[in-house]
């Protein structure tokens, strides 16, 4: 095997991974987003929303404080307001995550925001969602 190919497969797996700690409507846009994406990018926005429901449920968030990441649903998900967003962008600046102190610079948090919009975006346009 060459080495894209390696690399490709273990990403991937790292994919399936993650995909196995989201709710489970995800798998909805990441199957959607394989014709279009590759396989770094679907696992970096994997790895963003992952970030992103992790805040959603740490209680910040009303709809979905008394979820688990895997348990919650299109219902909670179409609750999310543009507000929420902005909480969890501002949350990302600086933030504790294994005892110690993460940032994100601009460029970061637009790759992340980037990734919100493309997975809401998907969703509403399958109409499984109202906005």
């Amino acid at each position: 095997m060459d080495y894209q190919t390696e690399k490709n497969m273990d990403y991937t797996m790292r994919l399936r991974a993650i995909l196995k700690e989201l709710p489970e409507f995800c798998g909805l846009y990441f199957r959607a987003a394989e014709t279009t994406t590759g396989i770094l990018t679907r696992y970096g926005y994997a790895v963003d929303l992952r970030s992103f429901f992790t805040f959603l449920v740490s209680g910040e968030v009303d709809c979905c404080k008394d979820k688990t990441m895997r348990s919650l649903t299109l219902s909670e998900l179409n609750q999310i307001r543009p507000i929420d967003i902005e909480k969890y962008m501002e949350h990302i600046s600086l933030y504790i995550r294994n005892n110690k102190r993460r940032t994100n610079d601009e460029r970061a948090k637009a790759r992340k925001l980037a990734a919100i919009r493309s997975f809401f975006k998907y969703y509403y346009k399958q109409e499984l969602i109202d906005s």
